[in-house]
């Protein structure tokens, strides 16, 4: 159950991470200004989270804490964006980033009974909203 439990960690550890460097903006100053919100304060959060789930194995609460921080600021971030295009691609990562955080504390809580399969599929999704919120920014 190591195996699987840090197999699963480390898919949701390196998704988070991955997803979260959205690049820059197009010209358009109010989708900019909503691409600027969606990213804002996330670089502190996103190291924060690098160094939890790095010690995942001797504090996984630590983990469970920094991933809720980040899923609690991300949504902080886009309930403040009004341009349409983004607050809807913002809106939908925002709810597979909750879910995940969800599912991860319920994973730490009890690796055995967790659904590790939605765990992984979440993550999956996550990686895809973040990628559409990259690209409706760019």
């Amino acid at each position: 159950m190591v195996f699987a439990r840090s197999s699963i960690f480390k898919a949701v550890a390196i998704t988070a991470l991955a997803t979260l460097a959205l690049s820059g903006c197009a010209a358009d100053q109010s989708k900019a200004e909503a691409c600027d919100t969606a990213r804002s304060g996330l670089d502190t959060l996103q190291a924060d989270l690098a160094t939890n789930f790095s010690n995942y194995q001797d504090d996984p609460a630590a983990a469970v804490e920094a991933i809720d921080e980040l899923a609690a600021a991300f949504a902080e971030n886009a309930s403040n964006i009004t341009n349409v295009e983004v607050k809807e691609a913002a809106d939908n990562t925002e709810g597979v980033l909750s879910t995940l955080a969800e599912q991860f504390a319920a994973f730490v809580d009890d690796p055995e009974s967790a659904a590790n399969a939605d765990l992984t599929t979440t993550a999956t999704d996550l990686q895809t909203s973040f990628a559409t919120l990259q690209a409706v920014c760019s």
